[in-house]
């Protein structure tokens, strides 16, 4: 998710070491983009009444990000790091051993 958010953000290719964006017309914000990946995808596949945002009843899929990538600058969103991740209620990854959560 990480490349494809700074993409999405700076309008660049992630592979080429750019400084600035290769599209700038193209870019779109932080917040934007965080919603193409939760409710737009969930509305793209019909099933945005279980999931896509995080309301009472929805399916609880989420992750614990290692920074803030709302406030972080652009060129470090790709050392953004999952620290928890959550599917469907569950614990899928634990970077930090977060037994606290999981028994």
């Amino acid at each position: 998710m990480k490349i494809n958010l700074y993409f999405f953000i700076e309008g660049a290719s992630c592979l080429q070491k750019a400084t600035h964006p290769l599209r700038p017309s193209e870019a779109i914000s932080r917040e934007d983009a965080v919603i193409a990946y939760t409710l737009t995808s969930a509305y793209a596949e019909f099933a945005e009444q279980n999931k896509g945002s995080l309301v009472f009843g929805k399916v609880a899929d989420l992750v614990v990000l290692s920074q803030d990538i709302f406030k972080v600058p652009v060129p470090q969103l790709l050392q953004t790091e999952s620290l928890l991740t959550i599917i469907d209620g569950k614990i899928v990854y634990d970077k930090l051993d977060y037994k606290i959560f999981n028994p």
